[in-house]
């Protein structure tokens, strides 16, 4: 009862006369407006799924779908060099990406501890990127215990930097 004495006050509603529990908006109403955003939101392309768990060699079918996520939340710097894949498994449960997860990523460098997505000796998985020193060889690692560390025998190259990911209900 408080808020609506509040908004009738503020002429923002008044009572309709010889009904009880009754309102009007008044003039002064206006409707709710979502912030408003300088940019329209972003059309990310969905390319498949990554393992996160151990590597395998899946092949990317191309475009299966599109990802429509905000500008100023999606952490993303260049849409156009930027590409979402549908998670698969649990080894990166402790940094808070599950199985079912869609993980939005951006080409580029990465820094020591970025999430990536990578191409380890042939096969591809999302993991941590390891290389505290310059000198060693880089390495990926699990965000779940259960899970071994990457070291690759011949090749790892990274295929994206994870910016941000997106949980279905």
């Amino acid at each position: 009862m408080g808020h609506l004495k509040a908004l009738e006050n503020k002429n923002f509603i008044s009572r309709v006369p010889g009904q009880a529990r009754a309102f009007r908006l008044s003039s002064n109403a206006r409707p709710y407006r979502a912030m408003p955003t300088d940019a329209p939101p972003l059309s990310i392309p969905i390319f498949g799924s990554i393992a996160a768990g151990y590597p395998d060699h899946v092949e990317s079918a191309g475009i299966v779908g599109t990802l429509q996520i905000d500008v100023s939340t999606s952490n993303v710097r260049n849409a156009d060099n930027s590409f979402a894949l549908k998670v698969r498994g649990e080894s990166m449960i402790d940094a808070g990406i599950f199985d079912g997860d869609i993980v939005v990523l951006e080409m580029g460098i990465p820094n020591h501890n970025d999430i990536v997505a990578a191409l380890i000796d042939g096969e591809t998985t999302l993991k941590r990127f390891m290389h505290p020193n310059r000198a060693d060889t880089p390495y990926l690692k699990a965000e779940n215990k259960l899970y071994p560390d990457l070291i690759p025998i011949n090749q790892l190259e990274i295929q994206g930097i994870a910016r941000s990911f997106v949980r279905s209900l």
